[in-house]
């Protein structure tokens, strides 16, 4: 199985989510599942991922389209061509900010926090309004959500009304269908699945 990750969203490794990332990727490797896996990274950041280089297929990404709303587009747009080019058979999206609408393959986003819509005034209206309008329509296209905390689990039921797969919560391991059982050998460490209506 080649399984697929963006790793636009590692802001050259210096936040959570980076730090998510760049684990999630040492787990697969020293998980020695038998799959192949293809990242996706942005020219600079290259250098973060080199300990993968022997292990994984790294697709460089080029940087014009790290500004958010230029690589909004590049998931929407040429992600979706690109996972079809390298025959992905599954697409990890490690962020909400960059779920994609298309269905080239089965795909699986983590959401770490929705901070936009718990926190009033955190972020400007522009950010408020992708994560509560755009973010709720791509979440309910994903194949699995993945939650990193059962807060969060909650949010993604309270605001964008997906339930939460019946036997998951509280699980550290994501219990995937066959197609993408792969996942669960690298313990991701997380602590609930959700399925879209």
């Amino acid at each position: 199985m080649n399984i697929g990750i963006s790793t636009s969203v590692v802001q050259r490794g210096k936040t959570g989510v980076g730090q998510y990332l760049l684990a999630l990727t040492k787990a697969f490797i020293e998980a020695d599942t038998g799959h192949q896996f293809t990242l996706f990274v942005l020219e600079e950041d290259m250098p973060l991922f080199e300990f993968a280089r022997d292990s994984l297929t790294l697709i460089p990404v080029a940087e014009r389209f790290r500004p958010p709303v230029n690589n909004i587009l590049w998931h929407q747009f040429e992600l979706p061509r690109l996972v079809r080019k390298h025959q992905i058979d599954v697409l990890h999206i490690p962020s909400y900010r960059r779920m994609v609408w298309q269905h080239p393959c089965p795909m699986v986003a983590t959401i770490h926090d929705l901070a936009p819509l718990r926190v009033q005034g955190k972020y400007d209206w522009k950010r408020t309004f992708y994560a509560g309008w755009a973010v709720k329509h791509l979440a309910r296209r994903q194949d699995h959500i993945i939650a990193v905390s059962n807060s969060t689990a909650q949010d993604i039921q309270h605001f964008f009304d997906i339930p939460e797969t019946p036997g998951t919560s509280g699980q550290k391991s994501p219990a995937l269908d066959p197609g993408v059982r792969a996942f669960s050998g690298a313990q991701l460490a997380l602590a609930a699945r959700f399925r879209r209506q």
